[in-house]
């Protein structure tokens, strides 16, 4: 669905900048905490949504377990980004049609 977002869309020129997936496909909050060089948790790379600066032992742990309010905006996300690929909640070996090329 990912890739089928793209080639519907059109706006595979336009990279990460376009407008998103038809709908939302990313798992990333349900299974991954991302830590940036300055020790700040995300559940996912995005600066879009809230992370937490970890500075005390257990601060992963509260981080993990208190962000709901994370998730419940993260299940909306459509973006296009590396994540989705890689923690989607659909069926990745999703058959797609041929794709098209200019090659002769």
């Amino acid at each position: 669905m990912y890739h089928r977002s793209i080639r519907e869309s059109g706006e595979a020129l336009r990279g990460w900048s376009g407008r998103g997936t038809q709908e939302p496909i990313c798992g990333t909050y349900e299974k991954n905490i991302m830590i940036d060089p300055q020790g700040v948790a995300r559940l996912c790379f995005s600066t879009l949504f809230r992370g937490m600066k970890l500075k005390r032992r257990g601060d992963l742990r509260r981080f993990w377990l208190g962000a709901a309010s994370i998730r419940r905006k993260m299940i909306k996300c459509r973006a296009y980004c590396g994540m989705a690929d890689m923690c989607s909640r659909v069926n990745p070996t999703e058959k797609l049609p041929p794709m098209v090329t200019n090659r002769q």
